[in-house]
Parts: structure tokens; C-alpha cells; sequence
């Protein structure tokens, strides 16, 4: 077994989870066989990659357009007001093209376009974007695999940024979707993911969703520095979400202090043991890649 990221075959078992279990926990009603995509057996395996310390699970299973509309249902699965789309905005200047890979309920095109950008988004199930126009909405596979690619290239042409918000960690092959990504960018454009970072302060030990099917992959800032170079993008910024209003930081280790891992879980529990510094990390990390000339 090979890690996704730096194909080494150095790797450390930290714990292992059942999929139907997960399912189970997270109250989806419906069986394994309609809510994932690629089934690979129950049992999921988390390693640590000894050369870049990637987290990852193998075999990985991936999920269903029918589970993220399972899971929509149950919960608020779409966020507003999110740290990595405020971020990304502030870059970007109102005559860009913009690409948003994996764009869920259409929110960033629409941010977009009320700042006088032309964006478009893609995604993999049919009823994301609600909202969006047909010109700007487009289903593909969600690792651009297939005819994806030439699908988006011919109704968007390449642009000046592509974005994944919270996409990567769901992809079983993250390098070659970067590669791919990076293919939609014109010369010297700008690729901009956000992942959750493995390091933020958490407060459900379980983290349910950081596993298969939903999750396949678990990040940190130097797993970001090493990905662009394996995709031929040249790092341009890694950065943190910070929490750093006192009130909500006190409020974040009281409700901390009262949740328990619950029994039979075998995956280490989120954020504990953890550096009392880690209360001031938000949910995400945004990395900046730059395409060559």
C-alpha cells in the first residue's frame, strides 16, 4: 500500500473503523450499497504516511451523490458565512473567470457574481446549485475524471482561478485531481483549495464525518506545501483558520470538557491528547498554488 499523496510505502496504522458503523452513528437510514459509490469492504483502515505524514484510510469507500442528499436532509450540511470562501474572495479582482470545483449549493458563484465576477460552478450531483443558472452550473465526476475536463473546458474555457472548498479530503487520489484541476487554469492562474485541518480544535472526539465514506484523507499545512509541487503548481500561501474571540474560546473548552468518546470506536479520538494551543484552530486550511507561465 502506497500513500495517496507521496506514493511512499512507509506507513503507520493509528486505528480502524467500520463503515456501517459510521452509517449507523450518523443515523442514515438507508444500507451501505445505496449511499456509497466505490465499496471496498466494511472495515477502514487510518495510516500515517512515515514520508510526508499524510492521514489517510485504506481501502477507502467513497460516497453517493445519495449519501451527501441523505445527509443534507438530516442536517445543515451547507455552511454561510465560511472563513475559506471570505478568503478566497478577497483575492480575487472583478474580472476574473472563476471555476468552482465541487461548488455544493452554489454559494461562492453566487458571492462571485454579486462582486461583478463571471463564475461557474461544478459539481457532481444534479441537484447541487440550486439557485445557479443552467450557464452556470455543471455536473462532472467530482475527481474530474472521464470526460469531466473536456466538458468543463468547453462550456467555461480555462480560468483565471479555480477553487475546491472542502473537496480534496473526499477524493481517494488527490494528486491527480490537482493535476487535472490545474489543466482548467489559464497561464499563471491560481488554484485555491481549503481542507479541514487535522489540527484544529474539535470538540466531538468521534468526528464521524472525518471518515470514510465521507472523508478519505485528514490534512495538515505540510501535507498543502507538499501537494502543489506533485501536481506541477508552485505553493503560493498556506494558511489557518483562527479562533480568537475570548468568549467563544471559553465556550469551545466547556463544551469540550463535556463530551466523552464513546465506546467501541478504534480510531484515535479528535483532539485529544492536544497542545492547549490548538483551541485557537478553526475548522479549515486554505492553500494558494500558482500555475507556470
Amino acid at each position: 500500500m502506497k500513500c495517496p499523496l507521496c506514493e511512499s510505502d512507509e506507513q503507520e496504522l493509528l486505528g480502524y473503523m467500520s463503515i456501517s458503523d459510521c452509517l449507523a452513528r450518523l443515523e442514515l437510514q438507508q444500507q451501505p450499497a445505496e449511499l456509497i459509490e466505490e465499496w471496498h469492504g466494511d472495515r477502514s483502515d487510518l495510516f500515517r504516511c512515515g514520508e510526508c505524514e499524510l492521514d489517510h484510510f485504506s481501502p477507502s469507500s467513497v460516497a453517493s451523490a445519495d449519501f451527501y442528499q441523505a445527509l443534507n436532509a438530516q442536517q445543515t450540511y451547507y455552511q454561510s458565512g465560511r472563513w475559506d470562501h471570505r478568503e478566497a474572495l478577497g483575492a480575487l479582482t472583478s474580472h476574473q473567470r472563476v471555476v468552482d470545483l465541487g461548488c455544493g449549493d452554489g454559494a461562492f458563484v453566487r458571492q462571485v457574481t454579486d462582486l461583478g465576477g463571471h463564475a461557474t460552478g461544478v459539481d457532481f450531483a444534479a441537484s447541487a446549485g440550486p439557485g445557479l443558472r443552467p450557464d452556470q452550473f455543471v455536473q462532472a465526476r467530482a475527481d474530474l475524471g472521464g470526460e469531466s475536463l473536456a466538458t468543463i473546458l468547453e462550456r467555461c474555457g480555462t480560468a483565471d482561478v479555480v477553487t475546491a472548498f472542502q473537496l480534496l479530503e473526499h477524493l481517494a487520489r488527490p494528486v491527480e485531481f490537482m493535476e487535472r484541476a490545474a489543466e482548467l487554469l489559464a497561464p499563471g492562474g491560481r488554484l485555491i483549495i481549503s481542507v479541514p485541518n487535522r489540527e484544529r480544535f474539535e470538540i466531538d472526539p468521534l468526528q464521524l464525518l472525518d471518515c470514510p465514506p465521507h472523508h478519505q484523507t485528514r490534512w495538515s499545512a505540510a501535507q498543502l506545501r507538499t501537494l502543489g509541487p506533485k501536481a506541477g503548481l508552485e505553493v503560493v500561501s498556506v494558511r489557518a483558520e483562527r479562533v480568537l474571540n475570548p468568549a467563544v474560546l471559553a465556550l469551545r473548552l466547556a463544551r469540550r470538557a463535556r463530551t466523552q468518546v464513546g465506546p467501541g470506536w478504534n480510531l484515535p479520538a479528535a483532539a485529544a491528547p492536544w497542545p492547549v494551543t490548538r483551541i485557537i484552530n478553526g475548522m479549515s486550511l486554505l492553500a494558494v498554488y500558482r500555475s507556470g507561465s
